[in-house]
């Protein structure tokens, strides 16, 4: 069977293509990763910051209940 030149254009286009794909889905999966980290690193700090808040409204009610108790 011949391969016209016709035909090699085509599937040498095809490949490129397809490279071309492969390229723009691996940045775009790389971008999403980024994204994913920067979200849970501001999950990270928005968890410490209710953590440290629950810690502060906690010592808070802890010295209202000793004044309470005086």
């Amino acid at each position: 069977m011949h391969i016209t030149d016709g035909e090699l254009g085509l599937a040498m286009g095809v490949g490129a293509a397809i490279r071309n794909i492969e390229r723009n889905a691996s940045n775009i999966i790389a971008q999403r990763d980024r994204q994913l980290a920067a979200a849970q690193r501001k999950i990270a700090a928005l968890e410490a910051e209710l953590n440290g808040l629950r810690r502060d409204r906690a010592s808070s009610n802890l010295a209202l209940l000793q004044s309470l108790k005086r």
